[in-house]
């Protein structure tokens, strides 16, 4: 019975759109209808830090935005459940692995662990436990995993001269089925979202580009960079990677075709550990280690400082959560925060 009039006026919803299911709606003169309104990102604002001061090197979300998962270094890796705008520990793995790399699969049932120089794991969440249901032969000093779109396989990046690796998840084992020729000092993996590309960062090394053909990984690009480069990240779209080292600018590439293009550089070079872009694909957010961390916007094809934040952690990742409505990063022997996202007018 509800009734809803809009008189020479301008009605705007975020991304998420807008649905009205019950009652009646009346428009007068002139009104501008938008369903997929752009809010801007003003700052990042510290709203909670963990009790734990663990040496934590990645943080990585379920799919849901539910759970906060944290591997860390020679202690016990950790499931964070997140209550309203606090993170709450629920539960701790009792293998204390040298862990610098987690990932979720895109179902959020399985959390991969990518360790130093020992097996790295699978583990099946139940309920919001982590229970440990296989671990690879190899014994890899891996710095980065990332899964498929699909799910089907984990990309491993290793240092120390070794081969990166592609494993396909059979049932709930983890089956090795390519390793690279290049034995690079690889810090950082990243599948483009359709599955087909795989982006490698090294360091003091060209970064590549892979085609997966099948169950191959073909070497199809190199940048013309040597960077030492410590992170890298797709834009949701695959169109553009962003890449941080340390001493280094941030830089930005666009995929054409099948090479990778330098269209910008930041100013600023930082120890910068970590880029992960925002869901939407405007807004990439940096940890830096020892500085501030900072906030670029995408503008076009350039990189646009908006924010830094107050604190100086020796933050290793970050990570957002599925609605960008929050930032998790992990900090080296201090605690881990939890940012909100502070959002201005609507562009």
């Amino acid at each position: 019975t509800s009734v809803l009039y809009f008189d020479g006026c301008t009605l705007k919803s975020t991304f998420t759109g807008l649905q009205l299911t019950t009652g009646s709606v009346y428009f007068d003169n002139k009104v501008n209808v938008t369903t997929a309104a752009a809010l801007d990102i003003k700052n990042l604002i510290s709203i909670d830090t963990t009790t734990e001061t663990d040496d934590s090197f990645s943080v990585a979300w379920t799919p849901d935005g539910k759970y906060l998962a944290a591997g860390n270094g020679n202690q016990p890796n950790r499931l964070y459940r997140l209550d309203g705008e606090t993170l709450t520990l629920v539960d701790s793995t009792s293998e204390t692995d040298d862990t610098f790399s987690v990932a979720w699969t895109p179902d959020g049932r399985y959390l991969a662990v990518g360790n130093v120089l020992e097996t790295n794991r699978l583990y099946r969440l139940d309920g919001e436990t982590l229970t440990l249901i296989n671990s690879t032969s190899e014994t890899d000093n891996t710095r980065s995993i990332d899964w498929t779109p699909d799910g089907k396989y984990l990309a491993v990046g290793n240092r120390n001269v070794e081969a990166n690796r592609l494993y396909r998840l059979d049932g709930e084992t983890l089956t090795l089925v390519d390793s690279t020729s290049q034995t690079d000092e690889t810090w950082s993996v990243a599948w483009t979202p359709d599955g087909r590309y795989l982006a490698v960062g090294n360091s003091l090394e060209t970064n590549r580009l892979y085609r997966l053909d099948g169950e191959t990984l073909t070497l199809i690009n190199s940048t013309s960079e040597t960077d030492d480069t410590r992170s890298i990240a797709w834009t949701p779209d695959g169109k553009y990677l962003a890449t941080g080292g340390l001493n280094e600018n941030i830089r930005l590439y666009r995929l054409t075709g099948e090479t990778l293009n330098l269209v910008d550089s930041t100013s600023e070079s930082h120890y910068n550990y970590y880029v992960a872009w925002s869901f939407d694909g405007r807004y990439l957010a940096v940890g830096n280690n020892g500085q501030r961390n900072r906030m670029y916007r995408l503008d076009g094809e350039t990189l646009t400082l908006v924010d830094s934040t107050s604190e100086t952690d020796s933050t290793y990742s970050v990570a957002w959560t599925p609605d960008d409505k929050y930032l998790a990063v992990s900090n080296y022997l201090a605690a881990n925060r939890l940012y909100e996202t502070i959002y201005g007018p609507d562009t």
